[in-house]
């Protein structure tokens, strides 16, 4: 962008463009460097929150690597690999005991599964 400019003020100075293709330009320049600016920086908090992600997986498997063979479920295994578990009201029929309950588990690190 600053080539661009540079090289309008020089068409500028020799006299190849007028004051308001000069100005038009620039304006042109200016808009477009604002918008790309914009982007790179959406783009890097877009590579930050899929550095976290990668990270916050790298975690999780580390931590199911721990445990390759896990015969008891204990409480200390449920603490370090669930963050928290919210369950839901009941919905359907309840007098024949016909009904569902949805169960949302959120895992440390990778989130609902």
């Amino acid at each position: 962008m600053e080539t661009l400019f540079r090289r309008s003020f020089e068409e500028l100075a020799l006299g190849h463009l007028s004051d308001g293709q000069f100005q038009t330009l620039v304006k042109g320049y200016e808009q477009e460097k604002a918008e790309l600016e914009a982007k790179a920086e959406m783009l890097r908090g877009e590579i930050a929150n899929r550095q976290d992600t990668l990270l916050n997986a790298d975690r999780f498997r580390r931590l199911v690597d721990k445990y390759t063979d896990i015969t008891e479920l204990t409480p200390e295994l449920v603490r370090e690999f669930i963050q928290r578990i919210e369950i839901h009201e009941r919905s359907g029929r309840y007098k024949k005991k016909h009904y569902t309950q949805q169960v949302d588990i959120y895992f440390n690190f990778i989130g609902q599964a």
